[in-house]
């Protein structure tokens, strides 16, 4: 066996130079947005992977956030 034996490995880089999210990191993205995308932030992971976690870990807080003013507005 020749080659580097990590290399195939999901989260390893791939032959465009981009990375794959592997199935562990994908359900810690999934369950806790804001703390597993700070994975993401490691070089080769693509700028949409990024903004798109990005956008889902914020969307909880803020359909919290918008809850709490309405129901302090009394609306």
């Amino acid at each position: 066996m020749t080659g580097n034996p990590r290399a195939n490995r999901d989260n390893e880089i791939i032959g465009d130079g981009s990375r794959r999210i592997s199935g562990p990191l994908m359900l810690g993205l999934l369950t806790l947005p804001l703390i597993f995308g700070w994975l993401l932030l490691r070089p080769g992971y693509a700028k949409s992977t990024r903004i798109t976690v990005a956008i889902y870990a914020l969307f909880i807080p803020f359909l919290i956030v918008t809850s709490n003013l309405f129901d302090a507005a009394g609306l």
